[in-house]
């Protein structure tokens, strides 16, 4: 749907030359498909200061996680084989980026995940550029992971669990998908 050269911008600055402090790219009001497909093309990513403002970053430092080197440990792998789990991928997509809206954080009040970005996420996983793994008891969502992925690179956004070693369970079924 979208297609970007790797010199090509519309809507953003480059990010190599044009930080407005401490990895700040832009300030918007708006975040849509468009928005994201461009920033993640480019190694940006948005990160909403109040519900009608959002700051696009691009720091200078990543953490990356080299699939070739992920590692369950052994403890998770017997865990793993006495639950009674299903996993799925992109079938609750928008059940997965609510929850982790609303999961509490230890240090913060309340969420960068606001109800703009939830519907832009929507869209753009309808898209399909942005993917969720959901983890189920049942017919209970117990946990997940959302992220997009564009230009080859996966970039996770965030997870939530409402039961313990879940995190690591999702990231490495999707990893294995």
């Amino acid at each position: 749907m979208f297609g970007y050269l790797a010199d090509q911008r519309k809507i953003f600055p480059d990010p190599k030359t044009d930080c407005l402090v401490e990895g700040v790219i832009a300030l918007s009001h708006i975040c849509t498909p468009e928005m994201l497909f461009e920033a993640y093309s480019f190694g940006m990513f948005p990160w909403p200061q109040k519900e009608d403002e959002v700051l696009w970053f691009s720091p200078d430092q990543r953490g990356v996680l080299f699939f070739e080197h992920f590692h369950v440990p052994k403890r998770l792998q017997r865990k793993l084989a006495q639950v009674n789990w299903r996993v799925t991928v992109n079938t609750a997509f928008q059940n997965v980026i609510e929850e982790c809206a609303k999961i509490p954080r230890k240090h913060e009040a309340g969420t960068w995940i606001t109800r703009q970005l939830i519907d832009a996420y929507i869209e753009f996983h309808q898209l399909g550029y942005a993917h969720s793994v959901e983890c189920w008891d049942g017919n209970e969502l117990i946990g997940g992971i959302y992220g997009v992925s564009v230009g080859g690179a996966f970039s996770g956004e965030s997870m939530f669990l409402k039961k313990v070693m879940l995190q690591k369970l999702a990231l490495y079924i999707w990893l294995k998908s």
